[in-house]
């Protein structure tokens, strides 16, 4: 039934691009004219997914996507673990840690970028977290979300390719569990919607010429619908300023939904975890064209096989 509805909504979602003419559903890979970003749901590296990854190594888990990550200019994940050596965990339910080697092999398997704002980054504290920071810097990844302060942390990260330049914000917009960022020190975006809101807003209008992605970590686990507030902040911050927004936490696949022109992906899932909830094993792969005039966007079905995305 998830699949029947998925697919209705991604032919839906087609429809709707190319008459609207903000953007058409079709793939861009190679495109000489564009810069081509794939976004992917949740990374982890640990618990169910670790006896994997010491027995095959971190490049196995995603052997059948690595391909279409080198197709493209850039992948955005949500690291959903800290990579770092320092045991240190916060008190919480569900604490994670990867080894500091699995920053390198990310980079290896075609990701360029790593989405700190979420709810699992900060697993080993303070200092685990600075180390990972420094870890994912050393592999030549980059960062999202991660800063000293508040203004640092909601800083974008500037994507460019010939003249189409891309900038990607990252929060955090759910609660963390026993975790406040500092004030001064090191910490991640994780602050309400409406205080990027503004940022947004100064950014357009500083940058007319940049597109604005908006990746969200957000919503309630588990449920396979935004709720009113999602639906309304979404609104927001297209008016703003942003051009796209990608978002996880449920756990599940959500809606795709196009509001003014611009798509928003509430929710693309888990991409490589150990979930056991059926629905937890589906997840989409948004890979978004962005052109000079338009943006193209092929939205991939993925399976989630073993703890290890699959390519419908």
């Amino acid at each position: 039934m998830l699949r029947s509805s998925l697919i209705t909504t991604i032919i839906a979602l087609s429809l709707l691009l190319s008459c609207g003419g903000a953007a058409n559903m079709r793939s861009g890979y190679g495109d000489p004219d564009g810069l081509t970003i794939v976004f992917a749901g949740d990374v982890l590296l640990d618990r169910g997914v670790e006896p994997i990854i010491r027995r095959h190594g971190v490049e196995y888990l995603f052997r059948d996507v690595s391909p279409v990550f080198h197709d493209a200019d850039f992948t955005v994940v949500n690291l959903e673990c800290p990579i770092t050596d320092i045991d240190a965990p916060l008190m919480k339910k569900y604490i994670f840690r990867a080894d500091d080697s699995c920053a390198a092999a990310l980079r290896k398997s075609g990701i360029t970028h790593c989405a700190m704002a979420n709810n699992h980054i900060m697993d080993q504290g303070q200092s685990g977290l600075a180390d990972t920071y420094q870890n994912i810097l050393d592999a030549d990844l980059v960062p999202i979300g991660y800063g000293r302060n508040d203004s640092v942390r909601l800083l974008p990260a500037i994507l460019q390719k010939g003249d189409i330049k891309v900038a990607i914000f990252n929060d955090c917009a759910v609660r963390v569990e026993n975790y406040d960022s500092p004030f001064d020190g090191p910490g991640i975006a994780n602050v309400p919607i409406a205080k990027v809101l503004p940022l947004v807003s100064d950014f357009h209008r500083q940058h007319p010429d940049f597109r604005i992605v908006i990746v969200l970590h957000w919503g309630v686990e588990f449920r396979q619908q935004p709720n009113p507030s999602q639906r309304m902040q979404a609104s927001q911050l297209f008016a703003a300023g942003a051009d796209l927004i990608v978002g996880h936490h449920p756990h599940v696949i959500q809606d795709i939904d196009t509001i003014n022109g611009h798509t928003v992906y509430y929710s693309i899932g888990n991409f490589v975890f150990d979930q056991r909830n059926p629905l937890g094993k589906k997840a989409l792969m948004p890979i978004i064209t962005f052109r000079k005039d338009t943006i193209l966007q092929e939205v991939k079905e993925v399976e989630i096989v073993r703890n290890c995305p699959r390519v419908k």
